[in-house]
């Protein structure tokens, strides 16, 4: 996360995106950003206490999206905000005590917002997407969700070590095939997830 908006590097040069911007397409309607994430399109969605927005793949649009997840407009916290893409065009985006997952259609247009039920304090700070599963590291340790078949967010029981059962503050999270990397206050783990070691 950031307090001084975000900067976008197109292969020579950075172009930086604030409130404080001359530009209008560079101009943030606020400079603090909790996650960003990328779409096939080259466009960047992401959340910050402005709400959800995209920036165009050319950095000469930025769109605002401030209903479409209420949830995020107003102040967010920065330990618990996350955003990443999943299979095709789709995100799950963590904040406010809940999981989010929604779609983009190809104008460019979020659709079809899916909410879970409130994460009873996981307080989400990480998220990983490996296959259609998005895995979340938070305050209170580790969980697994994915859509089901009626489209709604659903937790996927996981079997962990010990060790990984009592981790909390899990502030960062990867998948690399199998393998789950998990950094904490404590240090960094590592899971398998075929094994559970």
């Amino acid at each position: 996360s950031t307090s001084n908006g975000l900067d976008r590097f197109d292969g020579r040069d950075f172009i930086h995106f604030s409130t404080h911007s001359s530009q209008s397409a560079t101009r943030l309607a606020n400079d603090f950003v909790y996650g960003v994430s990328e779409d096939s399109c080259g466009r960047i969605w992401a959340i910050s206490d402005g709400g959800l927005f995209c920036i165009g793949p050319e950095s000469s649009e930025i769109r605002y999206f401030e209903g479409f997840v209420p949830e995020f407009n107003g102040m967010m916290s920065r330990s618990n905000s996350a955003i990443v893409r999943s299979q095709g065009d789709s995100f799950w985006v963590a904040g406010r005590g809940r999981l989010m997952h929604f779609s983009v259609d190809a104008s460019g247009e979020p659709v079809d917002l899916v909410r879970s039920a409130s994460l009873r304090g996981l307080m989400p700070g990480s998220l990983c997407v490996q296959g259609n599963q998005v895995w979340m590291g938070g305050f209170a340790g580790v969980r697994c969700f994915s859509l089901d078949q009626s489209g709604q967010i659903q937790e996927v029981p996981v079997s962990v070590g010990e060790e990984l059962s009592s981790l909390r503050g899990v502030s960062a999270i990867c998948a690399s095939g199998s393998i789950l990397w998990l950094g904490s206050f404590r240090g960094l783990f590592r899971m398998d997830l075929v094994t559970g070691i």
